[in-house]
């Protein structure tokens, strides 16, 4: 019975150092567990395209003004700075307007506003007070057909990514704290168990163990965390602009060539049609995937928006069905740049493997030396 006590008592002494030494190495690479999480991190910020929408109207001295309610059809445009209407393809028949972009404090007005030849003309606004904001087409004097489209843009707010982690105080230094007071209470009780029956192979098991499990423990990090974080920078835009025309029976396809891309997302916006409905074809120059959108027939003000992945130079092409139709929509593409970032457990990694190795090795060692003590000690 005094043995198998001894043996109890001894194990016990074991146990609770290498549960201490098992704490302290925790502690101390708990900030890289910590700081390591994430597997990928998007960066925010950057310019975007709020919102992009066509207008048509008259002006007349019946009807002197035309109002478009511009910021109801954003997302969320308070969130940004910077912001910009640009007034695109601008048009009318040779008479003048009065363009009045009006918010909440100040009003902006641009007088005798028109195209003195056939071409579209553009107009640019800094917007100072994004909460609520409209356009005014107004009567100048004389009756005004008019077509335009705004186009919302502007800057989000760059944040530092991947931000500075926040080091667990608290987590790391109570692990620390009570490692520190097990690693004492288990010498201290191995130290009185040595006075009665002492044996030099479980001195070596006590160092083996506890040096053995503490390195183990210091590798922990770089075992369990992917060593390499993709950061998905802001999002960049591509703004390709009008893409409209007229599909007829002499000229049934119109198609609109997007140079200069590479993996990026393509948005077809506000797509509508003056007469009857099209087919829309998008692929990439090599034709190796064709996306199909038949029946396309939302005429102005309803429109439709597409969407879709591309990997490189892409063809959008309208295709004739039936009848005869005039189309007009806004094109935009946008890709976001993908680096693989090594982070703190991929840092920690060559080290933790040197740990890793040595501490196997202690504990091995460690556990032999404990099986030859605790069987000597019967023979003391």
């Amino acid at each position: 019975m005094g043995t198998q006590n001894q043996h109890n008592r001894y194990l016990r002494a074991f146990i609770i150092a290498c549960f201490g030494c098992f704490l302290i190495g925790y502690s101390l690479v708990y900030p890289i567990y910590y700081a390591t999480s994430p597997s990928s991190i998007y960066g925010y910020g950057g310019r975007r395209y709020a919102g992009v929408k066509p207008y048509f109207g008259t002006v007349s001295e019946n009807d002197t003004d035309f109002y478009a309610d511009i910021d109801a059809n954003l997302d969320d445009p308070f969130y940004y700075y910077e912001l910009t209407l640009e007034i695109r393809n601008f048009y009318t028949n040779n008479t003048p307007v009065t363009l009045i972009l009006s918010t909440y404090f100040t009003n902006q007005t641009v007088s005798n506003f028109y195209n003195l030849t056939a071409e579209p003309i553009n107009y640019e606004f800094q917007i100072w007070d994004p909460t609520q904001f409209y356009l005014t087409i107004q009567y100048n004097g004389s009756a005004s057909a008019f077509s335009f489209w705004a186009v919302v843009h502007g800057e989000l707010p760059l944040h530092p990514i991947p931000p500075p982690p926040i080091f667990p105080l608290v987590m790391t230094g109570s692990g620390f704290v009570v490692g520190i007071i097990l690693l004492v209470i288990g010498l201290y009780d191995y130290r009185v168990q040595k006075r009665s029956r002492h044996s030099y192979n479980l001195d070596r098991a006590l160092i083996f163990c506890c040096l053995g499990l503490l390195l183990v423990t210091l590798s922990y990090p770089s075992l369990v965390r992917p060593h390499y974080t993709l950061y998905y920078h802001p999002q960049e835009y591509i703004d390709f602009g009008l893409f409209s025309g007229t599909v007829n029976q002499t000229v049934p396809y119109v198609n609109m060539t997007l140079w200069g891309i590479n993996e990026s997302v393509v948005e077809i916006r506000t797509f509508f049609v003056n007469n009857a409905s099209v087919t829309i074809h998008a692929y990439p120059i090599d034709r190796s995937t064709n996306r199909t959108w038949n029946y396309v027939n939302s005429r102005y003000p309803g429109y439709q928006d597409f969407v879709f992945d591309t990997t490189g130079d892409t063809v959008i092409e309208v295709e004739r069905e039936t009848e005869d139709t005039g189309f007009s929509c806004w094109v935009l593409a946008n890709f976001r740049e993908v680096e693989v970032r090594q982070n703190y457990a991929g840092n920690y990694a060559p080290y933790a493997t040197i740990f890793l190795i040595s501490g196997v090795l202690l504990l091995g060692l460690g556990l032999y030396s404990a099986s030859k003590g605790f069987r000597e000690i019967p023979k003391l």
